[in-house]
This record gives C-alpha cells, sequence and structure tokens, in this order.
C-alpha cells in the first residue's frame, strides 16, 4: 500500500488513472498503517450515478486527501468498501508534537 500524492490524484481526475493504485487487503493488516474513521462505499461497475448510495469514481476522487493510502476492504459485485489509512510514524509524530 502506498500513500496518495496530490499529483495522482489531479491525473485521475483528468482521466489517467495509471499511477493510482487501490489494493485489495480484505480484514489483513496492513503492516505501519492504521485505518482512519473514513471508509467510502463506492461503485466499482462504471455504471454508478451520483445521488445512489455508492460514490461515483469521480465523487470517491474527490474525497481523496493526500498523505494517506487507500485499500479496499470489502468487495461485491457492483461496490467496494474503500478503507482510508495514515501511517504509524506520521500518527507518531503528530501525538508527539501536541
Amino acid at each position: 500500500m502506498n500513500t496518495i500524492k496530490r499529483e495522482d490524484i489531479d491525473r485521475a481526475l483528468a482521466g489517467d488513472t495509471s499511477r493510482l493504485r487501490i489494493p485489495f487487503v480484505g480484514t489483513r493488516n496492513s503492516r505501519g498503517y492504521k485505518a482512519t474513521n473514513n471508509c467510502y462505499f463506492v461503485d466499482s461497475s462504471g455504471w454508478g450515478r451520483a445521488g445512489e448510495p455508492a460514490l461515483t469514481f469521480n465523487q470517491f476522487l474527490r474525497v481523496l486527501r493526500p498523505g494517506f493510502a487507500y485499500a479496499i476492504t470489502r468487495a461485491g459485485q457492483f461496490q467496494v468498501y474503500v478503507q482510508e489509512y495514515e501511517k504509524k510514524c506520521r500518527l507518531a509524530r503528530s501525538l508527539h508534537s501536541g
């Protein structure tokens, strides 16, 4: 799992998703990362529309935050759950600086 960069998000919004990698991790703990409170229900079929319960891909791209990592934790036929993660070292720095 890798953290997302602003340029990756901008490129994806412009149509180039080649650098945007969101792996499937299931229930496995990702070493070096801690889940945040943000988990997104996202359409994976390409047929979803705004206003439906699942975010469209473009809506999902707009909630991504640079410096965070994302992974699929559950997948259905037409939707996935994408969990947001932050690096544990980032957490330690913010706890010590406060």
